[in-house]
């Protein structure tokens, strides 16, 4: 064998694994911007989502806590009716004035279920450490837990709030108003008075347990969603930005 072929032999060798290599990383490279921009896809879609309302539900309940606390153990801002079928007999003002704090509480809750539910669902699909889904789970079961106890808004009942508060394309939440229309329908409130009743009950002083575990619980998920996805919660700075609503 020539000098000359030998050399031609060893460059085509060389050439080949080059060739081989660069294909090798860049589907390595485009395998990694997919998974990447397939995170933030779902973090986007579900988990922001989710801390959203964990903030939200979390600064409505500690505004509730400052309430009763001021008020002696009530908080009138959510006695403004005497029970969820008293409210189709009101004026569709009520829901913007006198109703707003006991409905906009109902709200942010069933909003906060629509999430969880949708990220319960998505979980194995999440970008989190491998086996972080199931603490997720199980850190979501904790909040529902705290407001779903005797009395309170039951897990099975969050679930199926969770499917009436999705809106057409079953991603979006609906909106406050058409969240307050429903209460207009005798087969849609049959579904969402128990939300009203128990915010009637924490607002005649009843359910304080309920209010303290449900924000334990929200804590502790939102620094775990802190972790594993980077970002602050704000949480205190979202208190006092809160004002008087």
């Amino acid at each position: 064998m020539t000098a000359g072929l030998v050399t031609a032999i060893v460059s085509a060798i060389t050439s080949l694994i080059v060739a081989l290599g660069s294909q090798y990383f860049a589907t390595r490279a485009t395998h990694s911007l997919e998974k990447t921009k397939e995170r933030d896809r779902i973090t986007g879609e579900y988990l922001n989502p989710l801390r959203l309302y964990l903030e939200e539900a979390y600064a409505r309940l500690s505004r509730i806590e400052d309430r009763l606390q001021r008020g002696d153990g009530i908080c009138d801002a959510l006695l403004s009716v005497e029970s969820p079928e008293a409210i189709n007999n009101l004026p569709d003002d009520w829901f913007t004035t006198d109703g707003y704090y006991l409905m906009s509480s109902c709200y942010l809750t069933a909003c906060l279920f629509f999430h969880m539910d949708q990220v319960r669902s998505k979980a194995p699909y999440l970008p989190l450490e491998q086996g972080s889904d199931t603490e997720l789970v199980n850190r979501l079961f904790q909040i529902s837990l705290a407001l779903g106890k005797t009395g309170g808004i039951y897990y099975i009942l969050q679930s199926t709030l969770a499917e009436a508060m999705a809106g057409k394309k079953g991603r979006q939440v609906i909106s406050y108003r058409t969240f307050c229309e429903k209460f207009r329908n005798p087969q849609d409130l049959v579904w969402f008075k128990q939300l009203v009743t128990f915010y009637l009950a924490v607002g005649h002083g009843k359910k304080g347990d309920r209010i303290d575990q449900a924000k334990v619980a929200i804590i502790d998920l939102l620094r775990f969603l802190e972790e594993h996805l980077g970002g602050g919660t704000a949480i205190e700075n979202r208190i006092q930005n809160q004002g008087k609503i």
